[in-house]
């Protein structure tokens, strides 16, 4: 069986469970993301001048530490992984400039390049997670 076909027993596992464990299981998933953010985090450049939008100000290194899982609530068996802005919303303003060029600019992809390192750690770092989840809840309501 190939992790995506596990990956989805699992999810149709879960789909049957109650809602009480969603926040269990994207706790589950947040701690699953640390490759990918260590990866893309690794991989993004770091610049030498200060770049400014209206009021905001894009420092040296601000991208890097601005990865990170992204607060969105209406996802429900997922995480997002991004650039974030100080006020905590989603900003990949600069990031996909570098990521995809401009017209003045190559592009300088860092995070197509990261995921596709990263990912089959975190896929079978969540499957593990996800597996002891569900068997945990099974035995917990077991009769």
């Amino acid at each position: 069986m190939t992790t995506k076909q596990e990956i989805n027993e699992i999810i149709k596992k879960l789909q049957r469970i109650e809602p009480a464990i969603r926040k269990d299981i994207k706790s589950d998933l947040r701690e699953a993301a640390a490759p990918i953010i260590a990866a893309i985090k690794g991989r993004a450049p770091v610049g030498n001048k200060i770049h400014k939008r209206g009021s905001v100000v894009y420092r040296p290194g601000n991208l890097r530490k601005s990865i990170q899982v992204l607060p969105l609530r209406r996802t429900r068996n997922a995480v997002l992984v991004g650039p974030r802005a100080r006020g905590g919303t989603p900003d990949g303003y600069y990031a996909r400039f570098l990521e995809f060029g401009t017209v003045k600019m190559a592009a300088r992809p860092f995070i197509d390049p990261a995921v596709e390192v990263s990912f089959p750690i975190a896929e079978r770092f969540i499957l593990e997670l996800l597996k002891r989840r569900v068997e945990r809840y099974e035995n917990q309501n077991a009769v």
